[in-house]
């Protein structure tokens, strides 16, 4: 009865184990801030060459925010969170992507960093 009892038992804790919370769930994709002016070259170039692969590749995994700083509001934010994360120089200089806490800033600094900068970021986000 005791060995019956206990194997129920055993059976259920490796049942609720497969079902914790989390298993089989979709993360929450990362989120990538992408500051730009449309009237930047740079800016453009990022969102016509570079922005459709990164798309392309990652897909759902990745949530792409674009924010327009030519627009008062959008600029006080870009403004802010540089000032939150202690980005030295703050300024506002675009094309710039923010990912987690980390900053890429220009067209060849993005184009040569992005894909490895969303990479570890979904490996952070899996653990």
């Amino acid at each position: 009865m005791r060995a019956k009892l206990f194997f129920i038992i055993a059976i259920s804790l490796f049942i609720l184990c497969l079902n914790k919370p989390g298993a089989g769930e979709v993360n929450e994709p990362v989120e990538l801030l992408f500051f730009y002016s449309p009237h930047c070259h740079y800016s453009i170039q990022v969102e016509k060459e570079v922005m459709p692969k990164i798309k392309e590749k990652y897909g759902g995994r990745l949530k792409i925010k674009k924010i327009n700083i030519d627009e008062q509001d959008n600029l006080k934010e870009f403004l802010a969170i540089q000032e939150e994360y202690e980005y030295e120089p703050s300024t506002t200089a675009v094309p710039t992507i923010l990912i987690g806490k980390k900053f890429l800033v220009g067209l060849f600094e993005i184009r040569d960093n992005l894909e490895t900068l969303i990479d570890s970021a979904l490996k952070v986000k899996d653990k």
